[in-house]
């Protein structure tokens, strides 16, 4: 019985350490667009981190990527017809 107290004297002594931060955390974001019908009501999506820094640099990419057409090609629409 003593070392079964002792043991737990002890244990409520050491030092407990928190929990180690998790590195790829969840992140919930509002939508700045709405569904049609729902009132203007903003959808909440949830993706880890690494993913949301994937989606804003492939957005950054596709942004570019129609800039560079249209400096090229300035009198017609990206992926429209040519004009004659």
């Amino acid at each position: 019985m003593l070392i079964l107290l002792t043991a737990l004297a002890a244990a409520a002594q050491a030092p407990t350490t928190p929990p180690a931060a998790d590195p790829d955390p969840v992140v919930c974001k509002r939508s700045k667009t709405s569904e049609v019908g729902t009132h203007m009501r903003s959808e909440k999506v949830c993706m880890k981190k690494s993913d949301w820094e994937l989606s804003e640099k492939n957005t950054q990419h596709e942004l570019q990527t129609l800039s560079d057409r249209s400096a090229l090609n300035p009198g017609r629409q990206p992926d429209g017809p040519r004009p004659h």
